[in-house]
């Protein structure tokens, strides 16, 4: 019945509710879909989910065109995070095998991103990792290591490129 749920949950979000308008049904779906959801989330979608993957998103977030979360892991989104478009979430991967199968046994990942970050477009996550308060992942980065808050992050892998203040603006 979960599958079903969330099948038919992201099949409405994805194309019949999807766009910038319809926030409040999409949060509904998302919730019927098995995900814990905020308040006052907004889901422009199409998004992807695979179909055991747990998913929190905290209050005040904005979700971009094309998120795709895939594995069988998590990923938690606190409060008030930006997702762009075409952001990728890893939660899952291999250990490498011997030399007839070298996708070894499965492993689950967990992706956290915590308060106030925002993760830019095309960005792509993966292994167990924290994406500390206050950081920003820059356009293209692939992060495949956790994040020290209050920091620009960019590039393959991503790497810190600029320390943010953490009590004003630029």
């Amino acid at each position: 019945m979960f599958r079903l749920k969330r099948m038919l949950g992201l099949f409405l979000m994805n194309h019949m509710f999807v766009g910038t308008r319809f926030f409040q049904v999409k949060r509904y779906l998302a919730r019927f879909a098995g995900f814990q959801v905020g308040t006052n989330v907004s889901i422009v979608g199409p998004i992807s989910v695979g179909n055991i993957c747990k998913v929190h998103i905290g209050d005040n977030c904005w979700l971009g065109k094309d998120m795709k979360i895939y594995g069988n892991g998590s990923v938690f989104i606190a409060n008030n995070v930006d997702v762009a478009p075409n952001v990728s979430f890893f939660t899952g991967g291999h250990e490498i095998g011997g030399p007839q199968r070298r996708a070894g046994k499965g492993l689950r990942y967990e992706i956290i991103i915590k308060n106030g970050c925002w993760i830019g477009g095309s960005v792509s996550l993966f292994n167990n990792i924290t994406i500390n308060e206050g950081v920003v992942i820059g356009l293209g980065s692939v992060v495949n290591k956790s994040c020290n808050k209050n920091c620009v992050y960019a590039g393959n892998p991503a790497k810190v490129v600029r320390r943010l203040d953490p009590e004003g603006f630029y």
